[in-house]
């Protein structure tokens, strides 16, 4: 096997070559003249450097996902939050999703928050829960796997040898809570929990440091 320009061009942009493809190349990098030996000892090297920052460049992803924080109170985006639409003329149905480092309690928390700000906005002073949901999404991410391949050269033989980095699965759950509240403008006589807006909203914001 004769490694030409476009073979060099192969192993430069695959980041790496199978263990055949090493030995090759070591074995004509002991038999070229000094300036081919030079050329091939910088190809060798780009090659590494390719693998190099394949490993790095999935180390970062790794480190993105595990350095990431729960969802903060904010409208419905890519990382969850809350949304809200209204049913009826007193009516609302009420909603927050969490993404994978949000407690199921901070989720049914922000649900009630938001139940309560709704209320306030449309200019009710109380509301009842009528119905109530709580789930979690649960999904797998599986991060993406690299190979690094080194060789050494000594005494007339070759040796190569292949890591293979990532693969690792992670379990994520996803918790979402949703309520569907009635709204009135007076503490309603009824026999369900009716929750005071204004209370709800001093007392949850307090409990998550959240700006009056």
């Amino acid at each position: 096997m004769t490694f030409g320009a476009q073979s060099y061009k192969d192993l430069i942009r695959n980041g790496t070559t199978n263990n055949h493809d090493f030995a090759e190349h070591f074995r004509q990098a002991y038999t070229d003249t000094p300036d081919q030996m030079v050329f091939r000892k910088m190809i060798f090297t780009l090659c590494i450097m390719g693998a190099t920052m394949r490993l790095l460049s999935a180390f970062f992803l790794v480190a993105a996902v595990l350095s990431g924080c729960a969802t903060g109170y904010q409208k419905q985006s890519v990382t969850g939050g809350y949304s809200e639409t209204q049913l009826g003329e007193n009516i609302f149905q009420v909603s927050f999703r969490g993404n994978g480092y949000t407690r199921r309690e901070r989720a049914s928390d922000f649900s009630l928050l938001r139940s309560a700000e709704v209320a306030l906005e449309n200019g009710f002073r109380y509301f009842v829960i009528v119905e109530s949901e709580k789930s979690t999404n649960v999904s797998t991410h599986t991060t993406p796997t690299t190979s690094n391949t080194t060789g050494t050269y000594g005494g007339g033989q070759f040796a190569a040898t292949t890591t293979t980095y990532g693969g690792q699965t992670y379990i994520i759950s996803k918790p979402s809570a949703t309520n569907t509240i009635l709204c009135f403008k007076e503490k309603p006589e009824t026999v369900g929990l009716a929750f005071d807006a204004v209370f709800v909203t001093k007392s949850l914001k307090a409990k998550y440091g959240m700006e009056k």
